[in-house]
C-alpha cells in the first residue's frame, strides 16, 4: 500500500458493487473493502481513512447504523461518508444526512459522477485537516500568548510592587540621611565645649547605619537588590583600579582649582603627604583600617540604599543621571561637618562610585574606589586638616 495516496475505506455487501468501485478508483486511492457493518467499523477505527463510502442495505447492520456509530466515535467522527444506494426516496437521503453523511449517490451509479464526488469531498477533507492543523498551531501561538501576558502582568505587579516599596523606603532614608547631616553638624558646634567628640561621632554614624540596616530588612527585597551580591565581582575589581588611577589626578586639580578661587587658602599645598595629620606608625594604620571598614557602610546608604531606590522611583530618560546626582549631592552634604573644601572635593569622587555601582550592579567596585581614593584625598592631599 502505497503511503502518498488517500484511503479510501467501500463498505458494501455486494461484489459487483466493490469490483466496480475497485476499477475506478484503484488506479488513484488505496482502497480498503468491507463486506459488513462491523467489519467497516474495525477497518475504520484501525486505519482512519480518508473517505468512505458506505452502501444502506446490508445484513445485520445497515449503513444508518454504521454511519451513526462512526460519528459517536472520538477517532472517526470527522471521517467524511458518502452513502451509495438504490434508495432514491427523498426521505432516504434526508435520513442519511440526518445520520452524518456528507453526500448521497443513487445507484445505478456514474463512474464520472462517483469520481467528481470523491474528490471533491476528498479536497474538503484535505483543506479540513489543513485548517485543523493551523488551528492548532493558532491555539499553541494563543496558549503562548497568554503564559506571556499572564507572565507580563505578574511582572507589572512585581515592578509596581517595588517601586512602592523603594518609594517608601527612599524617603525614610532621605529623612534618616538629613537627621544624620544635621546630627554631625551638631557635633561640630559641640566641639567648642567638648574636649574630644570622636567617640559621639562615630556613634551618630553607627546609629545611622543601624537605621539604614533595620529599613534594608524590612523592606522585604532581596539584598541583591542594594547592591549587596558578588555578582561581576571580577569586572568590577579591575575597573575600579583603572577608573581610580584615572580620577586622583582629577581630584588633584579639583582641589587645586578650589585653593586658587577660595580667599586665604592660596598659599596652601595641594599634596599634604599626611604632615597635617594627627596619625603616625601604628596609629595610622588603625586610622586607615577603622576607614576602609566604615566606607562599605557608607557605600551601603548613599549608594545601595538611596541610589538604587531613586532609580527605581524616578522616571524618563534621564533617571538615573539625577539619581546618581541627588544621592552624590546628599553624600557631599554628609562631609560638610569636617570642611567644605572636603564635601566640594566628594562630589567628583561619588559621581565616580555611583557611575561604577550602576554599572556593575554591585558595590564591590564602588567600594574599593572609595577606599583607594577616600585614603589618599586624607593622607596625600590632607584635606581634613582645613577648617
Amino acid at each position: 500500500m502505497k503511503q502518498d495516496k488517500q484511503t479510501i475505506l467501500i463498505v458494501d455487501d455486494e461484489a459487483l458493487n466493490i469490483d466496480v468501485l475497485a476499477d475506478t478508483l484503484g488506479g488513484d486511492y488505496n482502497l480498503l473493502i468491507a463486506k459488513s457493518g462491523p467489519r467497516a467499523l474495525e477497518l475504520a477505527q484501525k486505519t482512519l481513512p480518508d473517505l468512505i463510502l458506505l452502501d444502506i442495505m446490508m445484513p445485520d447492520m445497515d449503513g444508518y447504523e454504521v454511519c451513526k456509530a462512526l460519528k459517536s466515535d472520538e477517532r472517526t467522527k470527522n471521517i467524511p461518508v458518502i452513502f451509495i444506494s438504490a434508495l432514491a426516496e427523498t426521505f432516504d437521503k434526508v435520513k442519511a444526512f440526518s445520520h452524518g453523511g456528507v453526500d448521497y449517490i443513487t445507484k445505478p451509479f456514474f463512474i464520472n459522477e462517483v469520481l467528481a464526488r470523491v474528490n471533491t469531498h476528498l479536497s474538503l477533507q484535505n483543506t479540513r485537516k489543513r485548517l485543523e492543523k493551523k488551528n492548532i498551531k493558532l491555539e499553541e501561538v494563543n496558549q503562548r500568548l497568554s503564559e506571556s501576558n499572564l507572565k507580563l502582568k505578574e511582572t507589572r505587579q512585581e515592578l509596581l510592587y517595588a517601586r512602592e516599596e523603594f518609594s517608601r523606603f527612599v524617603i525614610i532614608v532621605l529623612i534618616a540621611t538629613c537627621g544624620y547631616i544635621f546630627a554631625l553638624d551638631t557635633i561640630k558646634i559641640v566641639k567648642q565645649d567638648m574636649a574630644e567628640t570622636t567617640f559621639l561621632s562615630i556613634g551618630v554614624m553607627l546609629g545611622f547605619i543601624f537605621a539604614v540596616s533595620i529599613i534594608i530588612k524590612k523592606s522585604r527585597m532581596s539584598l541583591s537588590a542594594f547592591g549587596i551580591t558578588t555578582r561581576n565581582w571580577r569586572r568590577a575589581v579591575a575597573e575600579s583600579l583603572i577608573f581610580s588611577a584615572a580620577a586622583i589626578p582629577l581630584i588633584i586639580l579639583v582641589k587645586y582649582l578650589l585653593l586658587q578661587s577660595i580667599p586665604g587658602l592660596e598659599d596652601k599645598a595641594v599634596l599634604e603627604l599626611s604632615r597635617n595629620t594627627p596619625y603616625s606608625g601604628l596609629t595610622l594604620f588603625f586610622a586607615v583600617l577603622a576607614y576602609s571598614l566604615f566606607v562599605p557602610f557608607q557605600e551601603l546608604i548613599f549608594r545601595g540604599s538611596l541610589q538604587t531606590s531613586l532609580q527605581v522611583f524616578l522616571t524618563g530618560k534621564y533617571r538615573v543621571f539625577f539619581a546618581i546626582l541627588l544621592s552624590n549631592l546628599l553624600f557631599s552634604a554628609g562631609h560638610i561637618y569636617v570642611n567644605i573644601l572636603l564635601a566640594l572635593v566628594a562630589i567628583p569622587g561619588g559621581f565616580l562610585w555611583g557611575w561604577l555601582y550602576y554599572r556593575h550592579g554591585t558595590l564591590i567596585g564602588a567600594c574599593i574606589s572609595h577606599i583607594l581614593v577616600g585614603n589618599f584625598v586624607y593622607l596625600v592631599l590632607g584635606i581634613n586638616s582645613f577648617s
